[in-house]
């Protein structure tokens, strides 16, 4: 059964970014979502270096949280990984605005970063990294009608 965010690797191709699309992302996720509101922008917390190795957790889970953890995937050389079409694990509990749906009202995007900014862990953000980020949820966001 293919899910409702099929449109995702089109939207981002249309803004100029690069995309790779990872095999059974259409088929991928935990149900549909539903009507989305917005999108939710994480980091994987992972690997200092590399373009995405956090790929595979992202897409498959982990032992105390099953996959996909989110929709896409944002490599340090600002390549959009696309890797479901449905339902991600990506929201914890949460309010905003009044939605409680995180994972079904908001499309995952998870960039590769430490998270760290100082210390041996540190993981400066690549320009190119930034800017695709910039560039493609405002390419969701104008597609699904909403504002930042």
């Amino acid at each position: 059964m293919a899910f409702s965010l099929t449109w995702l690797p089109t939207v981002l191709l249309e803004a100029g970014l690069r995309v790779a699309e990872q095999p059974g992302w259409r088929t991928r996720g935990d149900g549909d979502v539903g009507i989305v509101k917005g999108v939710i922008c994480h980091h994987t917390a992972g690997a200092r270096t590399g373009i995405m190795p956090s790929l595979d957790v992202v897409t498959h889970g982990r032992p105390n949280l099953t996959g996909p953890l989110s929709q896409l995937c944002l490599g340090r050389d600002g390549t959009f990984f696309v890797v479901a079409a449905g339902r991600a694990n990506h929201a914890g509990k949460g309010n905003w605005q009044g939605v409680t749906t995180g994972n079904t009202s908001f499309i995952g995007i998870e960039a590769e970063n430490t998270g760290f900014t100082t210390g041996p862990n540190a993981d400066p953000w690549p320009a190119i990294q930034l800017e695709a980020y910039r560039r493609g949820v405002a390419a969701i966001l104008s597609k699904i009608r909403a504002n930042a």
